[in-house]
């Protein structure tokens, strides 16, 4: 039987620190784009108004802090490589996005 193997990036976020749009595993801006995809579009539909960027950076800039494995190198204080569910409630999907830095948003 054939293996098959797939690599799922997500969608591209917005990073309001360097004006980039990316794939991204950093929840914070995970967050923005999901509070901000209008609701049509399976997002919540916040407006940019809604949105503190000055506190998603501040998180976004935590999330990406190195932290050192003990046999070397490192990996970002915190990621979200998890799968938001448009067939359930934004508020579930937005509980799923915060475990990543500890379940509050």
């Amino acid at each position: 039987m054939e293996e098959i193997r797939v690599t799922l990036r997500g969608k591209k976020v917005y990073d309001p620190r360097t004006g980039t749009t990316s794939y991204s595993a950093n929840p914070a801006l995970c967050f923005r784009d999901y509070v901000l995809t209008p609701e049509e579009f399976g997002g919540v539909g916040w407006s940019a108004a809604d949105v503190n960027d000055a506190k998603i950076i501040a998180l976004a800039n935590v999330s990406d802090e190195a932290i050192p494995h003990l046999g070397g190198g490192s990996s970002s204080r915190y990621r979200f490589n998890g799968v938001l569910d448009t067939g359930i409630a934004p508020s579930e999907n937005l509980d799923r996005l915060s475990t990543a830095w500890g379940g509050w948003w």
